[in-house]
């Protein structure tokens, strides 16, 4: 006679033998090939322009360029006056963002300098947000700033 703890037991290995067979099984195994986690990422874009509300120099513990690094903030405005009630994310914020170069840090002053970037000046963004994928929820883009010379100026051995 079994006790109610070996039956328990008894019950719980079949399940699992149950579930082990049940996800790998050739169909499971042909559907999850085509389903990458994390993988290629698709967006959908919101053309507009970022208005800059404020440059200073950065906080030392944020992560910045090694150049005399600045906190650069911009709200976004979509160019459709009804897009932003349309957003995927509504409560991704538009106000209050950094812009960020080199992977997320803080710009050069040197950069943001020739590139003109001071309160008020009004540049061209787009607010892309995620359809499929696991990738960064919205992301900010800017076409009209040349963010290559940003990475280099970045990095860049101060002389």
């Amino acid at each position: 006679m079994l006790t109610n703890t070996a039956f328990a037991l008894r019950i719980c290995l079949a399940a699992s033998l149950l579930l082990f067979l049940a996800c790998s099984s050739p169909a499971v195994l042909q559907e999850s090939k085509g389903n990458m986690a994390g993988g290629p990422c698709q967006y959908q874009e919101i053309i507009g322009h970022a208005l800059i509300t404020s440059v200073g120099p950065a906080e030392p513990q944020e992560y910045n360029c090694p150049n005399q690094a600045q906190k650069v903030l911009f709200s976004f405005y979509p160019d459709n006056e009804g897009a932003a009630a349309k957003y995927l994310f509504p409560g991704w914020a538009d106000e209050g963002n950094s812009l960020s170069v080199a992977g997320g840090a803080n710009p050069p002053a040197a950069w943001v300098l020739r590139q003109g970037i001071e309160p008020g000046v009004k540049i061209p963004a787009i607010r892309a947000e995620i359809v499929s994928g696991t990738c960064t929820p919205v992301v900010f883009s800017f076409p009209g700033l040349d963010m290559e010379s940003a990475l280099e100026e970045c990095w860049k051995q101060n002389r």
